[in-house]
């Protein structure tokens, strides 16, 4: 009887607890961030291969081709977008074509896109297929400096006399790397200008 009793006593509060519990307001969902897109480009904007009017012109921005989402943008005020057109083993920001900001209308939230650095306009550099071991030596029992990614690039240097290694410039590239280092010739997937790189020396 005295546990009865003491549950007896909370049977009126109850309903207040009830309504209290039904009656709390939901937290809003915020509403969805629009998409930063290109909507209009002025006459005659050239889209560039890199961000610099220094790389090669892929083409004429028309308002034909519009509007497409900016899929990245540099300090400076260059604005990457995908042209959905075959590209033959680009990766990641490769695959981009870029315009000036100050050259075309855009809408949504921009300022949410993700500031990279861009390719350098006269640089090759190596964009890996799969993870690449980067060795000190054109050797693999040499010591092992990194191991670059899918979406990962360093610039080209050159190959060494035989052509079976490649030696590259992790500083200038993505991975936060400052060393240069050799990979395999068979591994590589070039991009830009790489045609007649000097012979490199371990």
């Amino acid at each position: 009887m005295p546990r009865f009793s003491r549950l007896l006593k909370f049977i009126p509060i109850l309903p207040l607890l009830l309504a209290c519990i039904l009656t709390t307001t939901p937290t809003p969902t915020p509403p969805p961030v629009a998409e930063c897109m290109i909507t209009a480009a002025g006459e005659g904007v050239i889209a560039y291969t890199r961000p610099s009017t220094e790389s090669q012109e892929f083409a004429s921005m028309g308002n034909a081709d519009l509007p497409t989402a900016v899929g990245a943008r540099t300090a400076d005020g260059w604005l990457g977008f995908d042209p959905h057109k075959a590209q033959a083993a680009n990766i990641g920001i490769f695959r981009l074509r870029w315009v000036q900001a100050s050259q075309v209308t855009t809408t949504g939230d921009c300022e949410a896109v993700d500031v990279v650095i861009g390719p350098l306009p006269t640089t090759c550099y190596d964009m890996p297929m799969e993870s690449v071991p980067v060795y000190a030596l054109p050797d693999v029992t040499s010591t092992l400096i990194a191991t670059l990614v899918v979406e990962q690039y360093a610039a080209v240097l050159g190959p060494n006399a035989a052509g079976d290694w490649v030696k590259l410039d992790l500083n200038v590239g993505n991975s936060g790397i400052n060393a240069q280092g050799w990979v395999d010739a068979n591994t590589t997937n070039v991009n830009g200008p790489c045609d007649g790189l000097p012979v490199q020396t371990p």
